[in-house]
């Protein structure tokens, strides 16, 4: 048996055809992200000029889904417009011609037909092996017409791991516990998922597996000895204790409170990294003494629990997570700032630097209120924190940012205040 997916109006004989979208010849209404098929049930599975519409992250659950359907050994044959190939046609071609490839490229406006995301080779190749497909050939087709493709031949491997592994990400998506709309989400936990595979190979390293999950994402770990348990690849018994304390910290909201203590940690500027690592671990030494069955401990972390009120919606506790939040707080100190909310500004400025202590803008604005509040030590060092922050970026872009900077300090020195009225916005645009 053979299955088409995305067949758009490409009916197939021989083939389940189903598309998420058009429903003209399709056999069955489908998305590639939920195959509705059991384990090993095809043969060959194709999949033609359907990842660039569902972009990068979605991108990695499709693939789990196709590795799961297909048989060991099964043929993988897929499809995608070539990017290389694609802007050296748009760079030689007229303006008719650009119009073509520039559809090529980013798709149509219509439901289904946008393209979300284009996959280089070297890029496409990583996926495919990520996921568990071995004898990878991709050859790239019609490089000198409008439509350059590269198209893909591979096999699905007989490794176990890569199979439990569609199981996890598909009880992941059926539990709500990876948004596969939020590409940040989901490469996030793709980090996580990647460590889980590797500590999987050494014969299943629960204790790995279990400090790695702890304290990033109690509840991926939990979900993780669950579905190992489900899958005979372990004993109840062999994990009873790390699922118990991951169940613990998973109602205490554990990443929550990481944010918490990260936050409330003492202001180092440009040591974000090292304030990350610190928080990570102080909370592993605080799991170490609850195995050790150090009852204090627990009690101590659900008081905090109890304290904080966040309206943080996370169930991960990252850098990334960390970042999204200083930068939600950096654009309502920005909307203040325009609002002449000078206090309310302040506020929101300082919160994003207690969340990102790399946040140049949240430091460059900052500067700018002390100087209009009077406060001009406080925006000294704030403008001798932002120059400092910036001269750890590139040459290029650092230069013409350090000239502002001066040239913004040096109107400042001879009373000019009114080009420090309004925020900073953007680095890119100075």
């Amino acid at each position: 048996m053979k299955l088409n997916i995305g067949c758009g109006l490409e009916y197939k004989k021989g083939y389940i055809n189903i598309d998420a979208f058009d429903r003209s010849v399709a056999d069955q209404v489908m998305s590639a992200l939920n195959l509705e098929f059991e384990d090993n049930s095809f043969t060959q599975v194709d999949c033609v000029h359907v990842l660039e519409h569902l972009g990068a992250g979605k991108s990695i659950y499709a693939l789990a889904e196709v590795f799961r359907v297909l048989r060991p050994n099964g043929l993988f044959f897929l499809e995608t417009p070539d990017l290389k190939s694609s802007f050296k046609s748009f760079l030689k071609g007229n303006e008719d011609q650009r119009k073509y490839v520039m559809n090529w490229i980013y798709g149509l406006d219509m439901p289904g037909m946008s393209h979300k995301y284009g996959f280089p080779e070297e890029l496409l190749e990583r996926m495919l092996q990520e996921s568990g497909f071995v004898d990878t050939v991709i050859k790239r087709v019609n490089t000198d017409s409008m439509y350059p493709s590269l198209r893909v031949t591979c096999r699905k491997s007989s490794s176990k791991w890569h199979q439990f592994f569609t199981h996890f990400r598909k009880k992941l998506v059926e539990m709500n516990l990876v948004d596969l709309n939020d590409q940040v989400d989901v490469i996030d936990k793709e980090s996580i998922l990647q460590d889980l595979f590797a500590n999987s190979l050494t014969l299943c390293d629960i204790k790995a597996i279990f400090e790695l999950t702890s304290t990033s994402s109690p509840k991926l770990g939990k979900l993780y000895l669950e579905t190992s348990i489900d899958e005979n690849l372990v004993t109840e018994k062999m994990v009873q204790n790390y699922l118990s304390i991951l169940e613990e910290l998973d109602l205490l909201e554990f990443p929550k409170v990481m944010i918490h203590l990260f936050r409330e940690m003492p202001v180092m500027p440009g040591q974000q990294d090292e304030t990350f690592d610190a928080v990570k671990s102080m909370c592993s030494q605080s799991i170490k003494k609850i195995l050790s069955k150090e009852e204090d401990t627990i009690v101590e972390l659900r008081n905090v629990s109890k304290k904080i009120e966040s309206e943080v919606q996370t169930d991960i506790f990252s850098k990334a997570v960390l970042n999204s939040i200083s930068q939600e707080q950096l654009a309502l100190g920005a909307k203040a700032f325009a609002h002449a909310q000078l206090e309310e500004a302040i506020t929101r400025y300082r919160d994003a630097v207690r969340y990102n202590r790399d946040n140049i803008l949240a430091y460059w604005n900052l500067a700018r209120l002390r100087v209009l509040n009077n406060m001009l030590e406080k925006g000294k060092k704030c403008y001798n924190i932002t120059k400092t922050l910036i001269s750890s970026m590139q040459l290029k872009i650092q230069r013409p940012l350090v000239r502002k900077l001066e040239t913004e300090i040096n109107q400042i020195a001879k009373g000019n205040q009114r080009h420090i009225e309004q925020p900073v916005l953007s680095l890119l645009r100075h």
